[in-house]
């Protein structure tokens, strides 16, 4: 498998899939792909699909095979202007923004943690796990820190990428009503180490309108909600 980020203005994720190889990508991020790769959808548990959709993604992943007897090329969009390549282990979890999940080279777990509440994004944020390179949504070229025990930061959250090797209490919201006076909302995130942190050095647009981003996730919920109801009915 090849994966390259192409493109100048606008980033994409090329991929060049050997026979009977796989690729994992969010529902909606599909560019084009070659005659010879079969995709398909990877159903959701109905527990996990809950916490995919309150964590911004769609209840599929779509699953990508090259079933042919050459090399395919598939080709990825985020929706925005960039995508990062991040490299995750088994047990070593990661946390995105919402909705901040594109592809990976394997298949991931996404789950949901909330941190607290602010008025925008806030402390709410993807939970990726698994042993592959996933790649996320960025604009511009994402700037890492990486916080020794006892540093501290305070960023804007609409800035913020993915956070790793945190402890629980170590993530927290402040709301400060200075702060709309400076232009970064009600509230920030105050990030205390060890960990790392990977920053936007643009706001990330999506951040911007939760309530936007997440009303197919309303929708989703009415659904389960309304079948469930008939079968406790009818059973």
């Amino acid at each position: 498998m090849n994966c390259k980020i192409v493109g100048y203005e606008f980033k994409t994720l090329e991929v060049k899939l050997s026979p009977g190889e796989d690729f994992y990508g969010e529902a909606g991020s599909m560019v084009y792909m070659e005659d010879g790769i079969e995709r398909s959808l990877d159903v959701v548990k109905v527990k996990k699909s809950f916490a995919r959709s309150f964590s911004g993604e769609s209840i599929f992943i779509v699953h990508y095979k090259n079933n042919s007897f050459c090399e395919k090329k598939l080709l990825l969009s985020s929706g925005l202007l960039g995508l990062h390549p991040i490299k995750l282990t088994k047990g070593s979890p990661i946390l995105l923004r919402c909705g901040g999940y594109v592809a990976s080279t394997s298949k991931v777990d996404i789950g949901l943690r909330i941190q607290g509440f602010s008025l925008k994004a806030g402390m709410s944020f993807q939970r990726v796990e698994g042993d592959a390179t996933i790649f996320v949504e960025t604009v511009g070229t994402p700037v890492e820190l990486d916080l020794k025990a006892g540093e501290r930061i305070e960023a804007d959250e609409n800035h913020i990428i993915g956070l790793s090797g945190f402890e629980q209490n170590s993530i927290a919201s402040k709301w400060q009503i200075r702060n709309l006076f400076h232009g970064e909302g009600i509230s920030t995130n105050f990030i205390e180490g060890p960990g790392k942190v990977i920053i936007s050095p643009s706001p990330l647009p999506n951040a911007k309108d939760p309530v936007q981003k997440y009303w197919g996730c309303l929708f989703t919920i009415l659904i389960y909600a309304a079948i469930f109801g008939f079968a406790i009915i009818f059973s």
